[in-house]
């Protein structure tokens, strides 16, 4: 089933607009498409097809209303500021080199007559992959953030096998296309995470249920899995932080494992315990920031003071996610009997709901960029994975329709210099 939730648009002011003024704080509140328009200097079947998946990425995100024209190189400043007139206040000219082992670009923001970004970006094994990495390119020169487009997104599948349920850890690009199965289990396997070794690589860490308690798996992404935390008890809601440190809840308390490389020896510290409800679902928000869910409510906890605040217990409440970089945490709340999402941000202090409709929306996770958010819609019988882009309210399923799936996690992506 597929089905759209439109929520209210904030539009931009009158007046044309600078590109260079789209700070991450004005992203949050800018949410209609800028027009951009691609300037292509030939006639190359790869770079038309890289121009309309370009325009799909824009359409899909509701980011970007791309116009294709052909025109050679600009040849003066009045030739870009012109752009700005007719509407266009972003413009990005690409050119295909002879050989076809590359795609040179030029950024501008018309408005201001500046030029933003030059670059050459590499061949790749796709139209799709050559493009996602020109999409993340000019995410990253107009918005100072990093985008979507070059990370990926892990969940939980379940099928059966005759009579035993096997759990799948999938990984899908950040629309869910290019699914692929990384790890199959015969046990229940829930909360998928991402981390890096120390030397950059992804790995993702999960829950696995045994006979005797709910112990810690790690796997890399051909698949090689090996145990991470084995302890008494339920460990589940594991995060890494950017330092290597994971923090994780232990049958209702959280904790972090630090590992010290050179004495070869981790260290388990308790973090927080609350009484008389269990701590659950950890997310960092800052390097001294964990969010958390405690008896229906989603709390902030300071490591420096040692003390939690509440954000919302207003009703049911849980499974927050936290994008530190936008400031802004996502989270279930009970409405009317059904569990809808929920935005807070922390400059303004201020909470919306996100998602509307029929069917509970649970275990959310936001992009890199912080203007989706992937997440486990249940109706009915059914459990799949939805997306929702914030500016525009659109929500769509990007897993197979009909297979259990559950528990999305986003990986993370970094702009490059």
């Amino acid at each position: 089933m597929i089905y759209i939730e439109m929520m209210p648009v904030v539009l931009f002011g009158g007046g044309s607009v600078s590109l260079t003024s789209l700070s991450v704080a004005t992203q949050k509140q800018a949410t209609e498409c800028v027009p951009l328009l691609l300037l292509l200097d030939s006639s190359s079947p790869e770079l038309d097809a890289i121009a309309a998946r370009l325009s799909e990425i824009g359409a899909y995100t509701g980011q970007w209303k791309v116009m294709v024209e052909r025109q050679s190189v600009p040849r003066n400043r009045g030739d870009i500021e012109v752009r700005a007139h007719t509407g266009y206040p972003l413009v990005l000219y690409m050119h295909m080199d002879e050989d076809g082992a590359y795609v040179s670009g030029r950024l501008y923001d018309a408005s201001a007559v500046e030029m933003l970004m030059g670059k050459r970006w590499a061949r790749r094994d796709s139209i799709r992959a050559w493009a996602a990495s020109i999409a993340h390119d000019l995410w990253c020169a107009t918005m100072g953030t990093p985008s979507s487009f070059v990370s990926s997104i892990a969940y939980v599948r379940r099928t059966k096998k005759g009579k035993r349920f096997i759990s799948e850890i999938c990984v899908a690009d950040w629309d869910g296309e290019q699914q692929q199965t990384i790890v199959q289990r015969g046990t229940i396997v829930v909360g998928p995470a991402w981390s890096k070794t120390k030397g950059g690589q992804d790995r993702l860490l999960f829950s696995e249920f045994t006979a005797h308690n709910v112990r810690v798996m790690t796997t890399d992404l051909t698949g090689r899995v090996s145990v991470a935390l084995n302890l008494p008890g339920t460990t589940v809601g594991v995060v890494s932080e950017q330092s290597g440190a994971v923090v994780y809840c232990r049958s209702g308390e959280l904790w972090e494992y630090i590992h010290d490389e050179l004495l070869h020896q981790g260290k388990h510290i308790l973090l927080l315990q609350e009484f008389p409800g269990p701590c659950a679902c950890p997310a960092i928000l800052g390097p001294d920031t964990i969010v958390y869910c405690a008896q229906g409510s989603i709390k902030l906890w300071n490591r420096k003071t040692r003390v939690s605040s509440l954000i919302d217990g207003a009703s049911f409440c849980c499974s927050p996610t936290a994008n530190g970089a936008q400031g802004i945490i996502v989270y279930s709340r009970r409405v009317k009997k059904i569990m809808q999402l929920f935005l807070y941000d922390m400059d303004s202090r201020l909470t919306r709901q996100i998602t509307f409709g029929p069917g509970d929306k649970v275990d959310p996770t936001l992009s890199p960029c912080g203007t989706m958010v992937a997440y486990t819609y249940v109706y009915n019988q059914a459990h799949e994975i939805h997306l929702c882009t914030l500016a525009n309210g659109m929500t769509r399923p990007i897993s197979p329709s009909g297979v259990y799936c559950i528990s999305p996690a986003w990986s993370g992506s970094a702009c490059q210099e």
